[in-house]
């Protein structure tokens, strides 16, 4: 595997398989991740609006908080529908809320700060298990290491 597979297959961390093109986009010939992409550029565009946002809610962490934590809970419930714009537009509501929920935890309570690091496991836990509801009905294993060979 080249230098160029091996940077694709960390930028996309998704398996070469057909069942997973939703999943990827191409830029420059380089597979990458198209929810993680999403999420990045909602955590930019938190930080360009952070400061509009932060006074909109008159600085009351409790109000940013709840704002943040809005944003991620309807990432994770709003729509259960995949299509590659509803992908884009959830996973950009993560990253756009995950800052907000954070900086608002920070100043309001430790105790939410815990709350969202314990979540990450969860996250990844429930990512996992819908990859391997993709992979129903594979002939190979689901996830298996043969999915991400070039």
């Amino acid at each position: 595997m080249g230098l160029k597979e091996n940077i694709s297959l960390v930028l996309s961390h998704h398996p070469r398989c057909s069942r997973f093109d939703d999943h990827v986009i191409k830029i420059f010939g380089l597979r990458i991740c198209l929810g993680c992409t999403s999420a990045a550029l909602g955590m930019i565009l938190s930080i360009l609006l952070f400061e509009r946002v932060f006074l909109f809610f008159g600085n009351e962490p409790f109000y940013i908080l709840m704002f943040g934590g809005s944003l991620l809970l309807a990432s994770f419930f709003l729509i259960d529908v995949y299509s590659r714009l509803v992908h884009v537009a959830r996973k950009a509501m993560l990253g756009f809320g995950v800052l907000f929920y954070y900086v608002g935890a920070l100043m309001f309570h430790w105790i939410f700060v815990a709350a969202f690091v314990v979540s990450i496991p969860l996250y990844a836990f429930v990512s996992i298990k819908k990859h391997k509801e993709v992979c129903k009905g594979c002939k190979l294993a689901p996830m298996s290491s043969e999915c991400y060979e070039v």
